[in-house]
């Protein structure tokens, strides 16, 4: 799981530093015509990118799906239990827009099994990661939108600018997770300390 959003957190980085020399070249333009080739270039190469981070995106969503049913699976298993969502119905909720809700409630669910660190220290940051998730989401609804709806240069120009943003806040969030996940689900990330200095 790590590597694939590690992955989209770098792609995503890109991608918004592509946007920003965009916006740089839209900002350019307006005191002095900038040239055809360094406008197709630069279209090219943030459309490029943009492909290569929903090709990202779409794994994150097909690893998350491969992550939660095998971490689930263990989890319930030390419980001497079976996980009592079917595959289907973790698949259906991490799809885009679903998974705003059921992402976080699946992740909760693994928290209440039991694992390496108590439950009142892990359930504040999914919060804070839900809320982060949520918001992220809202950004690039409404990104979109405007993306979408420009009817002037002006209004395409503060699309670029939005894009640039949740891009940043997408490779943010995306590195953030990989962090989250690591330190919250995987034993190896709490291992205690070999040395303890105590006090003479």
């Amino acid at each position: 799981m790590q590597p694939a959003l590690l992955t989209l957190g770098t792609t995503l980085f890109v991608a918004a530093v592509s946007q920003a020399w965009i916006y740089g070249l839209l900002v350019a333009n307006r005191d002095h015509p900038i040239g055809r080739a360094t406008a197709t270039w630069a279209y090219a190469i943030a459309q490029a990118v943009g492909w290569v981070s929903v090709a990202g995106f779409v794994v994150c969503l097909v690893t998350f799906w491969a992550w939660t049913v095998a971490h689930r699976a263990r989890a319930y298993r030390s419980i001497d239990r079976v996980d009592p969502r079917p595959r289907w119905q973790l698949a259906v909720g991490c799809l885009p827009l679903v998974n705003i809700v059921a992402a976080p409630v699946f992740l909760h669910e693994l928290v209440r099994c039991g694992h390496h660190l108590p439950a009142d220290r892990v359930t504040p940051i999914l919060r804070g990661w839900w809320a982060a998730w949520a918001g992220l989401n809202l950004l690039a609804i409404v990104t979109l939108a405007i993306r979408l709806g420009a009817d002037s240069i002006q209004w395409s120009a503060n699309a670029v600018l939005l894009t640039m943003l949740t891009d940043l806040a997408g490779s943010a969030f995306a590195i953030g997770t990989a962090w989250l996940l690591y330190r919250t689900f995987d034993p190896s990330a709490d291992r205690a300390p070999t040395t303890r200095w105590l006090a003479a």
